[in-house]
């Protein structure tokens, strides 16, 4: 006789409840391994396998499978000492959804997993996002089948198709051909007028991993192509600022910035760095929300010495603490409450 999903909810409710209510180390070892064989390690499982489409099965003897069970024991093992150390009173902190839990750990870890091993396409894809979710005739959005394309915002209204494109000298040659000295990462000019070529030869939307994958080969990026793993890659594990940059916009973060008093917006913005430790300033500039003049006025420094800080941005909190006269806690202390202050006004915006 089958089980319905009623019964399975029922019996990992009883899991989790004899893991949370034992009374001595026997008991909670026994629920432990209960809970992990039948919740945490299928829960781990099925997250690895849909963003990797891997089949975890030992027989399978692909690099990819192998990655997924290499993260399946990291996870497993960060999992078991975080439950363990709730049994030693390590940490007073409950877990109430230990399924919840396990899903975030092992998508955290797949996450980790990319940035380790696509540092560049991932730094490059970080960048197109801000791109084309802030530039004025830019837009980002999502198709169907949950994929992510970009084009113009008049594409997106008229819900034209996406097109196909394939990166080969065809198609790069109106615009560089590959490993022309181009530019690098940190060329946003340069990446801007590349997007705006290939938008203009393709015509139509193009999706996110394509474009990614047309830039990546016109600056001669060595890592590997990112988009045979997973299209639904998204900031997971983004500083806090990064994931209020995303909500509010680009140019409503500014002018929520602006309102800001002094110290608290020079707490948030020198220490302003995305998944890799780029300068999210240099975006203000290039997509014509702010120039670096305007930057040093709402920073209340001369534009002199901003243009001496810009290329060690993002700065340490006790270069900050110096140039405020604070100590480094006390910085920090500026940068959460700037923080709250960016979670308030996204909530009034809604």
């Amino acid at each position: 006789m089958n089980r319905t999903t009623e019964q399975f909810a029922a019996e990992n409710n009883d899991l989790i409840r004899n893991f949370l209510q034992a009374e001595n180390t026997r008991e909670f070892e026994a629920a432990l391994a209960a809970l992990f064989e039948n919740v945490i390690v299928p829960a781990i499982k099925s997250i690895l396998k849909r963003k990797m489409n891997v089949t975890l099965s030992a027989d399978d003897l692909s690099a990819r499978n192998l990655d997924a069970q290499e993260l399946l024991s990291d996870a497993e093992a960060e999992l078991l000492k975080r439950f363990r150390s709730l049994r030693d009173r390590i940490t007073s902190e409950p877990i109430a959804n230990p399924e919840a839990y396990a899903r975030a750990v092992a998508t955290n870890i797949f996450h980790q997993y990319l940035r380790d091993k696509y540092p560049q396409r991932r730094r490059l894809r970080n960048k197109l996002r801000y791109i084309f979710n802030n530039k004025d005739g830019y837009a980002l959005w999502t198709i169907h089948d949950g994929s992510y394309v970009c084009g113009t915002e008049d594409w997106k209204r008229a819900n034209k198709p996406p097109v196909e494109l394939e990166p080969d000298k065809r198609i790069l040659d109106p615009i560089e051909s590959p490993g022309s000295g181009f530019g690098d990462l940190d060329d946003n000019r340069r990446i801007l007028r590349l997007l705006k070529d290939i938008l203009r030869i393709a015509g139509g939307p193009i999706g996110l991993n394509q474009i990614v994958g047309i830039v990546g080969e016109v600056l001669g990026l060595d890592d590997p192509i990112e988009t045979e793993i997973s299209h639904d890659i998204a900031f997971t594990g983004r500083d806090v600022e990064e994931k209020m940059i995303d909500r509010l916009s680009l140019e409503s973060f500014w002018q929520a910035i602006v309102q800001m008093p002094k110290r608290h917006r020079t707490a948030l913005l020198l220490n302003l760095r995305g998944d890799h430790g780029e300068n999210i300033l240099a975006f203000l500039p290039i997509l014509g929300i702010a120039s670096i003049r305007k930057i040093a006025e709402v920073l209340e420094i001369d534009v002199e010495e901003l243009a001496k800080l810009w290329n060690d941005l993002p700065l340490d909190d006790n270069k900050i603490a110096s140039m405020l006269g604070l100590t480094r806690q006390q910085v920090i202390n500026l940068r959460q409450s700037a923080r709250a202050n960016l979670k308030r006004k996204r909530l009034e915006n809604k």
